[in-house]
């Protein structure tokens, strides 16, 4: 059981990191677009203001980015940032209280079934908080992130069995 406990508080410190890796990633998207927007359209302004030809080209490229300025508020930056955002915190919680009990887990002060128990308990726990907050959001994979989020996790359990 105690093998069990191990790849479950392992498994749960690595979705944590995926998601915090997420927000990380989400955040950043969210900041080079408005970036992007406000010096696009400012550019644009006094480019025409300046050059005053082809009017008609430079009423369509402004045109475009007011559009992207306006469908803003519907594309899912803010909303994905704030529900991974509360997500991360939730998890950090609940992984915490995970890893406090692996110490009289391991050290053997805990019996089979009530490590059995907890183990359930903290799945449901766990997976009703990632249903309240991602419901129908998809978070795409790619080698990079799991290596990256890989390798922060094995460092972490390096140095916990080290403690």
């Amino acid at each position: 059981m105690q093998k069990r406990f191990w790849e479950m508080m392992t498994q749960k410190h690595y979705e944590l990191l995926f998601i915090q890796e997420h927000s990380r990633i989400s955040i950043t998207v969210k900041r080079c677009f408005e970036y992007f927007t406000a010096i696009a359209s400012s550019t644009v302004i006094g480019t025409w203001a300046i050059v005053k030809e082809n009017d008609i080209i430079w009423a369509i490229i402004l045109g475009l980015f007011q559009v992207l300025t306006l469908l803003r508020p519907v594309l899912p930056f803010d909303k994905r940032v704030e529900q991974l955002d509360k997500l991360s915190i939730a998890w950090t919680e609940q992984y915490t209280e995970i890893e406090k009990c692996w110490h009289p887990i391991a050290s053997g002060q805990i019996d089979e079934d009530a490590i059995n128990q907890m183990i359930y308990d903290f799945e449901i726990k766990w997976n009703a908080t990632k249903s309240i907050y991602l419901q129908y959001d998809f978070l795409n994979s790619n080698e990079k992130l799991e290596k990256k989020v890989q390798k922060e996790n094995a460092k972490h359990f390096r140095d916990l069995a080290h403690v």
